[in-house]
């Protein structure tokens, strides 16, 4: 009886995965665009290890860090937008057939060097709205970002009415293109 119950566990881990799922364009996975606001604030940076489980279909279901940057805004923001962007070529089983894998890596968080920006909060009926000027145009920056940037302010015990300057955002119109409504 444990002889073939042996003999079932070889056969069966035999035919899991033989090759490990490979990135697809893994450049375009994490910007300096995405850096997180609270952790840009704090002046925060590291590397984040992390582990991603790879579906048959090619993209991740699941996201573990490894090795934290210290900082929980780099290290879920990291999970974060891999969940959403990472694609892969799924690993293969023993059959050639696709099948889940894992991929490890690492993201080095570094704070962009390069311009800055004036935030500039109103309140309306639906919320705050946050806008910026480049180029001689007025911007409106999305949602989903100005709610995060006034979080972080009102979070700190500061005043998002009041205008704010962002350092390190690289280049100031790519990060406008990147999150303009």
């Amino acid at each position: 009886m444990f002889l073939t119950a042996l003999l079932t566990l070889a056969v069966q881990a035999s035919a899991v995965v033989s090759t490990h799922a490979k990135p697809i364009d893994p450049a375009g996975w994490v910007t300096s665009g995405d850096y997180p606001v609270d952790a840009l604030r704090a002046k925060e940076q590291g590397p984040v290890a992390f582990m991603l489980v790879v579906g048959a279909d090619g993209v991740p279901t699941k996201c573990e860090i490894t090795t934290s940057s210290g900082s929980p805004s780099l290290d879920s923001g990291t999970c974060a937008l891999l969940l959403q962007r990472a694609r892969f070529t799924p690993a293969r089983d023993a059959a050639g057939q696709p099948a889940e894998g894992v991929f490890r890596s690492r993201i080095n968080w570094k704070i962009p060097q390069g311009g800055s920006l004036v935030i500039q909060v109103t309140k309306s009926d639906a919320g705050f709205v946050c806008t910026t000027e480049h180029g001689g145009q007025r911007h409106v920056i999305k949602a989903d970002w100005c709610k995060t940037w006034t979080d972080t302010i009102l979070g700190a015990g500061g005043d998002p009415l009041r205008a704010s300057t962002i350092h390190g955002v690289g280049d100031p119109a790519e990060f406008i293109a990147k999150h303009l409504r």
